[in-house]
């Protein structure tokens, strides 16, 4: 999906600056989840929920990581500087999909009991997110090469 965004993609400077109101909250969701929800949420092979998170920012949103990640590919889309018509088909793709996954997580968690809060260092959960930053940086790296 990045490769037809990045080949549709018509940045501007003000794209660019716009995009990272979303972008920055965005990164900055995914890493404070990550601290409450500590390394099960970093796995390839997730197994089903034995408990659910209910510190940081579960406490008000059921799936943060899922809105962090929502946030940072619109503003992906904000930044391509995309015609109406594609942002708007791109857009609606990811808030389906983001709203697909949490309603499946939300019925394995239903029921569950709640997880004692148990947060992980800053400095260990950003070390989970290096991957994150780095895509992200590369992306943004080929938009730049577009002005």
């Amino acid at each position: 999906m990045a490769a037809l965004v990045l080949g549709l993609a018509r940045p501007t400077p003000a794209t660019l600056a716009a995009s990272l109101g979303l972008l920055v909250p965005g990164l900055a969701l995914r890493l404070w989840a990550f601290t409450h929800l500590g390394g099960r949420g970093r796995t390839r092979d997730p197994g089903p929920p034995i408990d659910r998170v209910s510190s940081g920012p579960y406490r008000w949103v059921g799936h943060p990581i899922y809105l962090g990640n929502a946030s940072m590919a619109l503003a992906m889309l904000v930044a391509a500087g995309l015609s109406a018509l594609a942002g708007l088909g791109y857009g609606l793709f990811v808030v389906g999909f983001y709203a697909v996954l949490a309603m499946r997580e939300q019925l394995q968690i239903t029921g569950l009991k709640t997880a004692p809060a148990q947060a992980v260092p800053w400095a260990q959960a950003a070390s989970w997110e290096r991957s994150t930053w780095a895509t992200t940086a590369l992306y943004y790296g080929l938009l730049l090469l577009q002005l």
